[in-house]
């Protein structure tokens, strides 16, 4: 062993002996056994279970082992035990992807916390109560300090991690009692009597400084009411400490002497420093690579709760050198080009499933969100796409280019782990206190790396079309080659209305169940097929509908014989019928309605009960005032409720259940008594639509989370465009080209998009299907009410133009519906193409100037459609 690497064995022997002593974990012959095995330099891996409370102290012995490889048919991984990096080749094309840079000492960007950075597996950000918070990072505080260790497992290699600032120990005595440092000092010359008396205290009851607490000095050492006590200075420094261990190693001071020394004042002695355990586990699963970090395998101590966790956040990264691009699920999708030069703007950070409601925020002025927990990296003809499995609520999608922080271009998920809220203490103190969580959860973060032979964007959403088939069998190709098409009916508000000359909150029709019978009919007749009608607003007092734990028809539309009559209508006319609940954001309560603002609703982590007001998009805050009150649900309550509608739904011959803000916003119960996480909830709700299905009922929801989507028959206002932000560079249709032909999907509403023309073109690219809310009375009733975001849906304005629309839309593009999207290219600045399976091509200009594509002169604003060999 060369004499760097028994030096580190020693140093780390040392932490091992001091850890054991002080908290009792291990025996001295224990200890000698494990120093032994050090000292003689035998390879392999010691997994060292020394416990500091709940944190274990591993220790990594050097082997002469370069690397250790895993493989299976597809791919190899190769290990490097001594910096705890690996890579993956891909054995069909050699394909290598990088854990870290490999050329990190070259950065002239970075600087040595950067690089440190650049070098390691994994950062982890930890807070203290007063809500102040630090990062450590795997490559500074674990692997150089050697405090890791690995196992070689039947698919891969796990790698425990113990990171923390841990100081080395020094041979040293503490404090002792004098009789102890007697036996010492006689051993001393006068020199080095005099740095004892220079670098200790020596503590005497009869001589105290008038700052000293004798009450205190006692309990932390008890010697003292007997005989005096030797304490180390707090201000002697590390050179001085290593000085005074060669003079008490020269007399003969072992470490089993310093292990009964520190064992003396054990409970005075106690150090209190942020320590954690982290575990990663590397698979091989057939083609794709798999990444595990259990959270029953982290720990930390609860004064320093583990806030954020980044994994592999440079696995794949590309240099300045390289060309390539990071794929970020912005909206419908977008890519970031490498080395754009656009370090000067905001890096790219999105929340996947958008903000846990779980939550309490006091302003919005991005609410930005990502409906699909999947990004990638294309750089050298290749690329690969990481699809978050498990914990993907927790997400949120990180990426940067070369220049801001090093000259790399990287995209990564970043894990919110222990939650916490500001308790309102100011009566008691003006200090901020935050209240964490207890623990986290018992599950496991799951990143799937799947590996694609292609660079483009187009192949990387076709490899997620194909996971997600094989993760959801129901999601099927669709068989209907006709155009689908979505009408909303907007039923009853709730607006302040006379009566008996008071101002009373009462439902105001809009459609009535007759007037909606009416639409059908006549949208029936201007040739309209396979129509999916959503009623909003139609029970339980309107659109703001009081709790459906009871389902009542509402007066004002009509009776219940008209209300079978406009089901049995849309039957006939072999339309879908989709009726729409809220089941998650509960209204004011009211006695006897079902729901208990004590037992049902929510709580924040600091107890409080979760309400949830819209904000404004002038002042960014809350509305109180004038905003409608919701109170978040309990996810139990939630999924009972789903139950309940249901039953109530097929009674009225009813097979279709739109589920409101199931499947677009999604939150956590972090009531410390009924603890459900955002993991948990989702699940709850997949269970629930899972049911559902085998129930042979019809589902509708609205954006299409990707937990949700497998489950949806159509989905609404998907987004089909990206946030737009200074940092990305292109927008494109990675998630309708998964879902095209196997879920129905629409854009918004085209009579209520802000850009009418860019939102039709939108829909167009993105294969979407035409999507129209209409109510039969005048916009005007919609004045002095909290539904004026209805402006453009008067039925007798719009009808006219939606029915151009429709047949239009019907005459270019009823053949591609359940047809996958094969192809979708960025001809120049403004102008794309997507291509059918069926050789099917859409061709969309969004410029101001005529574009030419292959002898067609395509209008400014406008698209064309080539069918077939055309």
């Amino acid at each position: 062993m060369r004499g760097e690497q028994l030096e580190k064995c020693l140093g780390y022997g040392k932490y091992i002996q001091f850890f054991s002593a002080k908290y009792g974990m291990l025996k001295n012959c224990t200890l000698m056994i494990i120093c032994s095995c050090i000292l003689l330099g035998l390879t392999g891996c010691t997994k060292v279970t020394v416990k500091l409370e709940d944190v274990i102290l591993y220790g990594y012995e050097p082997t002469n082992e370069a690397e250790i490889l895993v493989e299976n048919e597809f791919l190899e991984m190769h290990f490097l035990p001594d910096t705890a990096q690996f890579y993956v080749v891909e054995k069909e094309t050699g394909d290598t992807w990088y854990s870290n840079p490999q050329d990190v000492l070259e950065d002239l960007i970075a600087d040595s916390v950067g690089k440190q950075i650049l070098n390691s597996q994994i950062t982890l950000q930890y807070s203290n109560g007063a809500g102040n918070t630090a990062t450590l990072n795997s490559c500074g505080y674990s692997v150089d300090k050697g405090l890791y260790t690995y196992e070689k497992t039947e698919t891969g290699i796990k790698v425990m991690y113990t990171l923390g600032n841990i100081e080395r120990t020094y041979l040293i005595p503490v404090s002792v009692p004098e009789s102890r440092m007697s036996i010492f000092l006689e051993k001393m010359d006068k020199s080095a009597k005099r740095k004892i008396d220079e670098y200790y205290r020596c503590y005497d009851l009869s001589k105290l400084r008038a700052t000293d607490n004798r009450a205190e000095l006692i309990k932390k050492y008890p010697d003292l009411e007997n005989e005096r006590v030797y304490v180390l200075r707090d201000t002697v420094q590390s050179y001085l400490k290593v000085q005074i261990e060669d003079l008490f190693a020269s007399l003969g001071y072992t470490e089993a002497d310093y292990e009964q020394d520190i064992a003396r004042y054990e409970k005075q002695e106690k150090i209190d420093k942020p320590i954690f355990n982290v575990t990663i586990e590397y698979c091989l699963d057939g083609k794709d690579f798999i990444v595990n970090v259990p959270y029953e395998e982290i720990r930390y101590k609860k004064e320093y709760p583990i806030t954020q966790l980044r994994i592999l956040p440079y696995f794949g990264a590309g240099s300045t050198s390289e060309e390539g691009f990071l794929f970020v699920p912005d909206g419908s999708g977008a890519i970031i080009n490498f080395n754009n030069g656009k370090y000067t703007q905001n890096a790219y950070y999105n929340s996947v499933f958008g903000w846990d409601s779980g939550l309490s925020r006091s302003a919005i002025i991005n609410d930005n969100k990502a409906i699909y927990p999947v990004f990638g990296i294309s750089k050298n003809g290749s690329s690969f796409l990481c699809v978050v499995e498990n914990g993907s609520s927790y997400a949120n999608i990180e990426a940067d280019v070369s220049g801001r922080l090093n000259g790399y271009n990287f995209v990564l998920a970043q894990y919110a782990m222990i939650h916490g809220e500001t308790m309102d203490i100011s009566a008691k103190s003006d200090k901020t206190v935050i209240l964490y969580e207890n623990s986290l959860p018992k599950e496991t973060i799951t990143q799937r790396y799947i590996f694609c032979n292609k660079p483009d964007y187009t192949s990387m959403a076709i490899a997620y079309r194909e996971y997600l088939m094989e993760q959801y069998p129901m999601l099927l190709k669709q068989e209907s080659n006709s155009l689908p098409v979505v009408v909303e009916l907007l039923g009853a508000i709730d607006k302040v209305q006379k009566k008996f000359g008071l101002p009373i909150d009462l439902p105001l029709a809009l459609t009535t169940y007759k007037e909606a019978a009416q639409i059908v009919e006549e949208l029936d007749s201007f040739g309209w097929e396979q129509v999916s009608y959503r009623y909003n607003g139609w029970f339980n007092g309107g659109i703001k509908h009081s709790v459906p734990s009871k389902v009542k028809l509402i007066s004002e539309l009509g009776n219940k014989k008209s209300f079978n009559q406009l089901v049995s209508l849309i039957k006939e006319k072999e339309g879908e019928l989709y009726l729409n609940g809220e089941f998650q954001l509960m209204t004011e309560n009211s006695w006897f309605d079902g729901f208990s603002l004590n037992s049902d609703a929510a709580r924040y982590i600091n107890r409080k009960r979760i309400e949830i007001y819209p904000y404004s998009p002038i002042w960014y805050g809350e509305r109180k005032r004038s905003g409608i009150l919701y109170y978040l649900a309990r996810p139990q309550y939630t999924k009972e409720l789903l139950s309940s509608y249901e039953e109530k739904v097929n009674d009225f011959g009813v097979n279709g259940i739109s589920l409101g803000s199931i499947g677009q916003s999604l939150g956590a119960d972090y009531n410390e008594k009924k603890l459900v996480s955002r993991e948990q909830s989702m699940g709850m709700q997949v269970d629930e639509m899972r049911r559902m299905k085998e129930n042979e009922n019809k589902i509708l929801i609205t954006q299409g989370n990707s937990y949700a989507a497998p489950y949806a028959d159509i989905i609404v206002d998907l987004p089909l465009r990206s946030q737009q932000i200074a940092i990305l560079d292109a927008e494109i249709p990675f998630y309708p080209i998964a879902l095209h032909g196997l879920v129905t999907y629409t854009g918004q509403a085209i009579n209520l998009a802000e850009d009418y023309q860019t939102n039709l073109l939108k829909s167009i690219e993105n294969g979407a299907a035409p999507y129209f809310i209409f109510m039969k009375a005048s916009t005007e009733k919609l004045q002095e009410s909290d539904y004026m975001r209805y402006f453009g849906t008067d039925y007798s304005l719009w009808k006219e133009d939606a029915n151009g629309i429709y047949h239009k839309w019907k005459e270019d593009f009823s053949t591609i519906y359940d047809k996958f999207i094969t192809g979708h290219e960025i001809l120049t600045k403004g102008v794309t193409v997507t291509t059918y399976e069926d050789g099917t091509r859409a061709v969309v200009n969004y410029n101001e100037i005529p574009y030419v594509y292959k002898s067609h002169t395509i209008a400014p604003q406008d698209y064309l459609v080539l069918k077939g060999g055309e």
